[in-house]
């Protein structure tokens, strides 16, 4: 079977929504698709009627809690992650970060906060990093499917038809989201970046003091 997964609370921001129809259009094309969500769904999404409304009872999986190993193992189990948060107050995904330590292929939404991050446009499949200069950057590899939000449901839906038929492009994607982890996301470059932002930090004159507005 191929694995679609998502992880973390299922609400309305994450996107599940318009992850389960996409899965419901694809499933027929990639042969033993399955979906599996773990976490606790928001009640306003009536999530469990769009499931069976869509046939798609026994072949989506849901585990409503899960410890950290059992979350980490649910991650490591699938063959696509998917992580779709919108609205963003501009935080990266955990669960995402944790899909690209574990060189799992992944589907994110193509948010101007995560422009340096170098992606596959579902709908070209060719390289998409508006943010990097990728003539500067020759070793640039896209290290994830980036969907745009003006055209979710269609990209969402062509990114997961092509990643579940394809095991090469899998492979190729989860490589490079491991090396992408190694490069940005381990706490020894978490320590480092918090150590040149406070070297910066004190190097920089102090702030004159503002009063407050005068209508205020």
């Amino acid at each position: 079977a191929v694995l679609f997964g998502g992880q973390g609370g299922l609400t309305a921001e994450k996107r599940v929504r318009d992850v389960v129809p996409a899965f419901a259009a694809v499933h027929p094309s990639v042969r033993d698709a399955h979906l599996l969500l773990v976490g606790a769904a928001d009640p306003w999404l009536d999530l469990e009627d769009q499931i069976k409304s869509l046939g798609l009872t026994t072949n989506v999986t849901r585990v409503l809690t899960a410890d950290d190993q059992t979350f980490d193992r649910s991650i490591a189990a699938c063959d696509v992650t998917l992580n779709l948060r919108w609205p963003t107050a501009l935080e990266t995904s955990g669960p995402w970060v944790r899909s690209l330590a574990m060189a799992r292929p992944t589907v994110i939404i193509d948010t101007a906060h995560q422009a340096h991050v170098p992606s596959l446009d579902p709908r070209t499949w060719r390289l998409h990093a508006p943010g990097v200069d990728l003539d500067a950057q020759a070793d640039a590899r896209a290290v994830t499917v980036a969907v745009p939000l003006r055209d979710l449901s269609s990209s969402l839906t062509l990114a997961m038809g092509r990643l579940g038929t394809d095991a090469a492009l899998r492979t190729t994607l989860g490589r490079e989201a491991r090396r992408w982890w190694e490069r940005e996301h381990t706490v020894d470059r978490m320590t480092q970046d918090y150590e040149r932002a406070i070297a910066r930090a004190v190097r920089e004159p102090a702030p004159a003091a503002a009063g407050w507005p005068a209508h205020m």
